[in-house]
């Protein structure tokens, strides 16, 4: 109900009126649809007084107090009550807590420069390393296409029947320990049949000249050079994803409101965030690089070659994420760069590390700005 509540007052604040009475109505706590209806109706609201922000923010099942929902309703409330006193005071602290979050903003983005400039960096001190040592790194081992296939489309059918019974569960298991349990570590439950899966068929007896083909023992790259290919890695990603998004703006091609809105983070309390900080930079970086870089790109590699099999497995990543056209491609330049990451390096390390940057960016971008 609070989600359906705070994106009724999102539409009908961007002016999608017949979108929001309608999300309202689905509203199951007595008196938001009528209360919404009123709010941003024609008809006069004198009947509903400025603090009780329209029944909205009231009703307890909600709990939308102290929240910008809140006071936008507050303010309106008020401005056709004729008390403009009361609806300046909260477009004066709207506008403050606006700016306070535009300083944010510019925070995070002078953070994304200097990752991006500190990777270059690195890149480039790189490959004069190589050049001057001759420095080779180790064969990189792959395995038959169909047995990549295989693995991939098995653990996907059961992390899909896991989602899928998840939504399907009663209300009072949901709420529960154990549903509460369900939900937030849905990323790792799910991921358990492709851990288990690529072992037994790819990892558990040796392929070619060595027994880690995925390159997850730090030692044998070593920290230094593994840090060093991350954050080069992660240079690159972070500087196509942003052109990507320039280009596309500029060419009048951008994704919907609600593409990357995740309600958890910014509603969810103390232990949700925590869960889903977790999932974001550790869970779901490690399951998605073993899924689509360590079994798909590995297998299409052995029939393909390394660019075609790089842009064949990120293709399939960015389909499952169902993004409008801008996400796609920025989806498709990240996996494309992670799997060559793979490539050049022969470990799956530095592509999880900058996957898991990457989210950890994007977490500070939505609690930082939103929550």
């Amino acid at each position: 109900d609070r989600t359906r509540a705070r994106l009724a007052v999102l539409l009908a604040e961007s002016g999608a009126l017949d979108e929001a009475f309608e999300i309202a109505d689905e509203v199951s706590s007595e008196g938001f649809a009528s209360g919404l209806r009123s709010v941003y109706g024609d008809e006069p609201v004198r009947d509903l007084p400025t603090e009780a922000i329209a029944v909205v923010a009231t009703a307890a099942d909600l709990n939308l107090q102290g929240e910008w929902l809140a006071d936008r309703l507050r303010a309106r409330v008020a401005r056709r009550n004729g008390d403009e006193p009361t609806a300046q005071s909260i477009d004066a602290h709207t506008l403050e807590q606006g700016q306070h979050r535009q300083r944010r903003v510019s925070a995070l983005a002078a953070t994304n420069t200097l990752l991006i400039v500190l990777g270059l960096a690195v890149l480039t001190a790189g490959r004069h390393w190589s050049r001057s040592t001759g420095a080779r790194p180790p064969d990189l081992v792959t395995w038959p296409l169909s047995d990549g296939i295989g693995v991939f489309l098995r653990a996907d059918f059961w992390a899909r029947l896991y989602f899928s019974g998840l939504g399907r569960l009663p209300d009072e298991l949901a709420r529960s320990p154990l549903g509460s349990l369900l939900f937030d570590w849905s990323t790792l439950i799910a991921s358990i049949p492709l851990l288990l899966l690529t072992y037994r068929h790819l990892l558990r007896e040796p392929r070619g000249k060595t027994t880690d083909p995925l390159g997850l023992d730090p030692r044998r790259l070593g920290l230094w050079t593994c840090g060093a290919f991350g954050i080069a890695a992660l240079a690159i990603d972070l500087l196509g994803t942003q052109l990507l998004a320039w280009s596309a703006w500029s060419l009048g091609a951008t994704g919907h409101w609600s593409e990357g809105f995740d309600e958890i983070l910014i509603w969810g309390d103390g232990w949700q965030l925590f869960t889903a900080t977790l999932d974001f930079a550790a869970w779901t970086p490690i399951s998605e690089e073993i899924a689509f870089r360590g079994v798909l790109f590995l297998a299409l590699r052995r029939r393909f070659g390394a660019v075609a099999s790089a842009l064949l497995s990120a293709a399939f990543f960015s389909s499952l994420h169902f993004y409008s056209l801008p996400g796609f491609l920025a989806t498709l330049w990240s996996g494309t760069v992670w799997a060559l990451v793979l490539e050049r390096s022969r470990s799956l390390l530095p592509a999880i590390a900058a996957h898991s940057i990457y989210n950890l960016l994007y977490v500070a971008d939505i609690v930082l700005v939103y929550r």
